[in-house]
């Protein structure tokens, strides 16, 4: 990138968010957080809040009827979203959660990041798989079941009874949710997968016991809103007329509430861990690089044709999407350099299609 363009492009302030787009010259990578920034967008009513502030500073809500937890391949998001509905949420008055997440682009990444977070006990493995592979059986103990892993060579499955025989990210993310609510002090009871065959076994919905179904057969934002919102309506809770909050990971997350938003007439109460590469195990770069995507995918999906989600009108394409878009290459480059360096941070890497 020359010295030209980088001056061109540096500094750039948006009204939208106020933050300055700041690039430096190589050899250094230049600074473009602010678009991850705007992607991990907040609900005002939650903005402020991060896990680990003053129970006096908690944020407070009149209201909220239900969570959904989008598939991630961050061990981070359904930790941190349990202390979201411990601190926040069920105070609120929520009972009903739903971990949503079949076996989608980011599970292999989800694999990796189990084992470099130091998670793997839970599921079964004293001794953890390797960085590079994927465990071939995942105990899930809040199930009581014991599921296999969809190999990284194996199509995903079209059939939705299928899908759901294999360890899914909502498997994973139940294990980790419902450890971290105990740990808070708060027991959560596992009310079964509603959409699947065994739909009689769910447990029947409490209005005041904390209840977590999964959904475990979606493979896309659309999915994961769509079918969440079946899943609730199971349990009494309907997404057009319910207070729902909505975690996903930081790069994807404005786009999963945007998709909400278009499917059921109103946004949720959107929430995200903050996007700090220092403390997530992912890169600068992965995060620039994904974010980059994300721009390509909301411009795409929001498209009159598609209408997938809605667009927010002020999100500042002609700002960030030609630096970003002119970085590309470079960020591949160095995420690919990273991967054969043993330790690097690359948990993101298989879902952002960084090949060797």
């Amino acid at each position: 990138m020359s010295a030209t363009l980088l001056a061109a492009v540096a500094m750039r302030t948006t009204a939208a968010t106020g933050v300055s787009l700041s690039l430096t010259c190589p050899p250094e990578l230049p600074e473009l957080m602010a678009p991850v920034r705007y992607l991990a967008w907040r609900d005002p009513r939650v903005q402020n809040y991060e896990p680990s502030m003053a129970k006096d500073e908690v944020p407070r809500l009149e209201a909220c009827d239900a969570l959904v937890v989008c598939g991630s391949a961050m061990a981070c998001v359904p930790i941190e979203a349990a202390d979201l509905y411990v601190d926040v949420l069920h105070p609120a008055g929520c009972c009903a959660v739903v971990l949503s997440g079949g076996v989608g682009r980011g599970t292999l990444a989800l694999w990796r990041e189990l084992v470099e977070r130091g998670h793997t006990r839970m599921f079964g493995w004293s001794d953890p798989w390797d960085v590079t592979t994927q465990p071939s059986q995942v105990s899930l103990p809040a199930q009581g079941v014991t599921k296999p892993a969809l190999t990284a060579t194996s199509e995903v499955p079209e059939d939705l009874a299928e899908r759901r025989t294999y360890c899914s990210e909502a498997d994973v993310m139940l294990e980790l949710f419902v450890e971290r609510c105990r740990a808070r002090g708060l027991a959560v009871r596992f009310g079964g997968d509603p959409m699947a065959r065994d739909a009689a076994a769910a447990a029947s919905p409490s209005p005041t016991h904390p209840t977590v179904y999964l959904e475990t057969a979606s493979t896309n934002s659309g999915a994961n809103c769509a079918l969440s919102a079946q899943t609730l309506a199971c349990v009494g809770v309907h997404a057009a007329t319910a207070e729902v909050a909505l975690v996903q990971h930081p790069q994807a997350h404005l786009r999963a509430c945007l998709t909400w938003e278009r499917q059921f007439g109103r946004r949720p109460i959107g929430w995200t861990p903050s996007p700090s590469a220092l403390a997530r195990g992912v890169s600068r770069e992965e995060c620039l690089l994904y974010a980059l995507g994300e721009f390509r995918r909301i411009e795409a999906y929001s498209h009159a044709t598609k209408a997938f989600l809605v667009r927010p009108a002020d999100m500042p394409l002609s700002d960030w999407l030609p630096p970003m878009s002119a970085l590309e290459p470079r960020l591949r480059s160095i995420i690919r350099e990273r991967l054969l360096r043993p330790g690097a941070p690359t948990s993101y890497a298989a879902s952002l299609g960084i090949e060797l």
